[in-house]
């Protein structure tokens, strides 16, 4: 099962590669709760597409404008339990045990390497827009915000909301099924 898997996510991070498909998988639900941060992880995706810094000029930005607003900065996020992982997605093409270097060769592939970041900035940006638009929805609602569990309520729920959850449905089994 394994090794089936491995290979099953070889095949779907090559299938996935060029062909945008985060607009919807991560961010459908981003682009009716909050389109202005939809907007804006669009953009850090598509500039990462020639600039590999673009996610860290994107995370510069946030914690600026954070900072003046007195709301949690990424990395307050990221403390939470928002997911940022950069390019490193479920989706990304990478290297494991049962496929030996195959993944790494492939994610260093031009178009290949792109697409990884598109994805991942993405994701990690979008996560952090819907943390923050739901930061502010709390707050508005009178949550004591210096509460953690209210900030890690909200992360969970960005997480979601972009397709993370804790785990794998089925364990290896239920993996090899959506697969």
């Amino acid at each position: 099962i394994h090794a089936v898997n491995a290979f099953n996510n070889l095949m779907r991070g090559l299938r996935a590669s060029a062909d945008v498909s985060f607009m919807g998988i991560q961010g459908l639900l981003g682009a009716v709760r909050d389109p202005v941060g939809y907007g804006k992880a669009l953009a850090v995706a598509w500039r990462a597409m020639t600039d590999p810094l673009a996610e860290g000029k994107y995370l510069n930005d946030f914690d600026r404008k954070a900072a003046l607003a007195a709301k949690p900065a990424s990395q307050d996020w990221a403390a939470a339990g928002v997911h940022l992982n950069g390019a490193d997605t479920e989706f990304a093409i990478k290297g494991n045990g049962l496929l030996g270097g195959v993944g790494e060769s492939i994610a260093k592939a031009p178009v290949i390497k792109q697409s990884n970041r598109m994805f991942g900035y993405f994701g990690d940006s979008m996560r952090l827009e819907l943390a923050d638009t739901m930061y502010d929805t709390a707050k508005a609602k009178g949550f004591d915000m210096t509460d953690p569990t209210v900030l890690s309520g909200i992360a969970d729920v960005a997480n979601k909301m972009t397709g993370l959850t804790q785990g794998t449905f089925g364990g290896s089994l239920g993996s090899l099924g959506q697969f």
